[in-house]
This record gives C-alpha cells, structure tokens and sequence, in this order.
C-alpha cells in the first residue's frame, strides 16, 4: 500500500526516508517525476510493507515488496528470471 504525502518546509529525502522506514533511494523511485520541492505531493509506502531496492548482475534495478507468506528462494528464482528479459 502506498500513502501521499505533502512536503513541508524542513522536510529532507533522508528525513523522509527515516520517517517511513526506507531508504532515500526508495523514495526516489517511487517519485522519479518528483522534484521534491516543499508543497508537492509524494508517493510513500505504509508501514505495512518492506521495501527491497536491489541492482540485478543484469544491471536492472528492481524494487520488490515482500508481502506476508513469501518464500526467498521463490521470490529470487522470480528476480533472476525477470533480469534475463
């Protein structure tokens, strides 16, 4: 699940980042047309989910939610064939 959020005057990406639990990269990616700029709306994840950013041998970024009842071998054989296309 994701939220919206309303930048205000003293927000920074890595006060953002630690306010909802994820990396300033994460909130890069998940607003890549924003500028950030106080007063514009952002896309944040709730505190519900795990975020996992990761760069594939394939050189693909991938962001990944791992959601309740996933199994890892799954969830990287899943990755690894996405990379290959």
């Amino acid at each position: 699940m994701y939220g919206i959020y309303k930048i205000q005057n003293g927000d920074t990406l890595d006060s953002l980042a630690k306010r909802y639990g994820v990396s300033p990269e994460i909130l890069k990616n998940l607003n890549q047309n924003s500028n950030f700029a106080v007063g514009s709306n952002i896309i944040v994840p709730t505190m519900n989910e795990y975020f996992e950013v990761y760069t594939t041998p394939f050189k693909k970024e991938i962001i990944y939610i791992i959601l309740q009842g996933d199994i890892i071998l799954i969830i990287i054989y899943w990755h690894y064939l996405m990379a290959l296309m």
